[in-house]
Order: structure tokens, then sequence, then C-alpha cells
């Protein structure tokens, strides 16, 4: 099967992007309990390998662990691509290569992305704000609003380090930073505030008609 790697799509649609600076922030609405909230954010990928870096937007949309949906665009709005993950399926589509992937909420699925198997917990558990020790990682006490993790066993050599942004440590807002030996990926929540459309029209991805499907089994 042909992998299909978000890091490249980035690269290849992107083209070379900066480090972007953390804003001030205005006054946020602070999402009620089981509201859908939507998280502006911006993502910075480097490749260590390659000595090269370049950013994404991302639209997170997400109701407290039940559904995660991310909308990945480049620069002038060019879609990458769109992904949907519950804690028993992970569906996306990458636009580009006109291909639709889905499969259960394990790491194969998530190889056709990420050219590796990630295990998409990870991305669960930075998303809610789980304890990253239950996924095997090692974490420092939390030293000016930031928490630091090594990772151990499948996650050996991963480092995760979340730091939180904002006027208050409760704002919800956050820079993530995922490291290994080869990437770097930096993920910054600029904005957080309801989302005004319904369950089905945010959380459910159908596979355009065009698209190639492949199925993780």
């Amino acid at each position: 099967m042909q992998k299909y790697s978000f890091t490249n799509l980035v690269f290849v649609f992107v083209g070379l992007g900066a480090f972007f600076m953390v804003g001030c922030v205005g006054t946020q609405e602070k999402p009620q309990a089981g509201d859908i909230q939507y998280v502006a954010s911006k993502a910075l990928i480097e490749d260590k390998t390659k000595n090269s870096s370049n950013s994404a937007s991302i639209d997170l949309f997400y109701l407290q662990d039940d559904v995660i949906r991310m909308e990945v665009t480049a620069l002038l709005g060019y879609r990458l691509g769109s992904l949907v993950m519950n804690s028993q399926k992970v569906s996306y589509a990458l636009h580009p290569q006109k291909a639709f992937v889905e499969g259960p909420f394990a790491a194969r699925t998530m190889k056709p992305l990420f050219r590796q198997d990630l295990d998409p917990k990870l991305i669960w558990a930075v998303v809610f704000d789980r304890d990253l020790r239950a996924f095997g990682f090692t974490c420092s006490d939390v030293v000016s609003r930031t928490n630091t993790c090594q990772g151990g066993g499948a996650t050996q050599g991963v480092t995760v380090t979340v730091q939180q942004m904002g006027e208050t440590p409760n704002s919800g807002l956050k820079k993530i930073t995922i490291e290994n030996a080869n990437l770097k990926f930096v993920w910054l929540y600029k904005a957080i505030r309801k989302h005004n459309k319904s369950y089905n029209e945010t959380f459910v991805l159908n596979k355009p008609e065009e698209y190639r499907l492949i199925t993780i089994k």
C-alpha cells in the first residue's frame, strides 16, 4: 500500500514558513461543559533531517472525551487534510491525493498519514489533557505552567511538552510540542470558542465520491 505523509503534504504544499509568535490574546468566551469547542490553531513542522520548517493552520473541533475533528490547511487556505476520530474509529481524507482512509482507533490506522505507527491515544491524551504517564511517559514537575514528558517503551525517544498559555491557567490556550529525533511538531492554540453547528455537521466525515478508499483492518 502506498504511504501518505501528513508532514510531506505540509512540506509540499505550504512552502517555506517561519516560526509563529505568541500574540496578545483577547477575552475568550469559555465553553460550557457538553458544548462542542472550536480551537483556532497554528502548527509548525520541522524536518530535522532536511533542516527545514513549514507551517499550517489547524481548525480543531472537539466534544470533551467523545470525538475530535481536525481541518488542516496550508497558506492561502489550500486544504490538505480532514480527520475525525473517536475512541473506536479513525477516518481521514488526504485532499491532494484524493484518498480516504478509515480504520480502528489504533496506531496502524495512522501509519499512512505519518509513515509510522503513531498511537491516536497520544493525540487524544494531548487534546483532552490526559495524564501522559498512563501511556508510558515519565513527566517532570510543572514549572512555569509547563509540563515535559519523556516517552518510554513504544514511545521511546518521544518528548511531549505542554505549556499553558493565555492570561489565566484555566484559559484552555496552550502550546504543545511533540518531538523525536527526526521531527519537531509545535502546535499553538490561538483562540477557543463555542462552535454553533450540530454534532452531525461537525463530526460526520464522508468519503467524497471521487476519492480512493483505503481500509485498515
